[in-house]
């Protein structure tokens, strides 16, 4: 009995340790994703000195960044921002044995351009 709680608890805090990487992953992307997006401005606005987004290019820089394996991403891009949510669902090994069911972890970053 006591085998069979130790291997559990530590299944379990392998779930636990799954479930935060997703996360860290989730929240790296949705970053990376935002600043890709806010990369791309509009040419003709820039030679005025403005930093106005191109907001097709900006969506699909950003879709192309966080949008494999699944994930469902929503992208929304306004004349100065790019703001990316993405969602990632972990299934857990050990822990479904006690219960716990699959978890949707989620990470929004925005980004906006800027002159440096």
């Amino acid at each position: 009995m006591l085998l069979f709680g130790g291997v559990l608890l530590i299944g379990v805090a392998v779930d636990v340790t799954r479930l935060i990487a997703t996360w860290r992953e989730t929240a790296h992307l949705a970053a990376t994703a935002a600043e890709t997006g806010a990369g791309w401005v509009q040419s003709e606005d820039l030679y005025l000195g403005e930093l106005i987004l191109d907001p097709d290019a900006a969506e699909r820089a950003a879709h192309e960044v966080a949008g494999a394996d699944d994930r469902a991403v929503d992208v929304t891009v306004t004349p100065s921002e790019v703001c990316v949510t993405v969602e990632q669902e972990v299934s857990p090994g050990v822990a479904s044995l006690v219960g716990i069911g699959s978890k949707v972890v989620m990470a929004t970053a925005c980004a906006s351009p800027r002159q440096g």
